[in-house]
């Protein structure tokens, strides 16, 4: 909302809800625009940043906290989640 009013955009909030299918709805039908990554978006839902010459948004940031005294199995999970997230990222760049 910042960049926008920034850039000199007008804008309006038109919906909240921590529902994710709700937004998607939402986007579906044509009745606004959200910030989202593009990680799992529905078919029908497209970037619409530069058509629309929307700024830049600033990258996010992800935080893996970790209990002090985790099993081996959450270890391992942890293991995996941060792998996967760097491929991700590298992937995304």
């Amino acid at each position: 909302m910042q960049a926008l009013e920034k850039g000199g955009s007008s804008w309006w909030l038109s919906l909240t809800t921590p529902s994710l299918p709700g937004i998607w709805a939402a986007l579906l039908i044509g009745r606004g625009i959200s910030v989202r990554t593009m990680h799992r978006i529905p078919d029908g839902i497209h970037d619409v940043g530069r058509d629309l010459d929307l700024p830049k948004l600033p990258s996010i940031e992800l935080r893996l906290l970790v209990a002090a005294n985790i099993s081996q199995a959450a270890g391992d999970l942890c293991d995996i989640l941060r792998a996967v997230i760097a491929t991700l990222v590298k992937a995304n760049r």
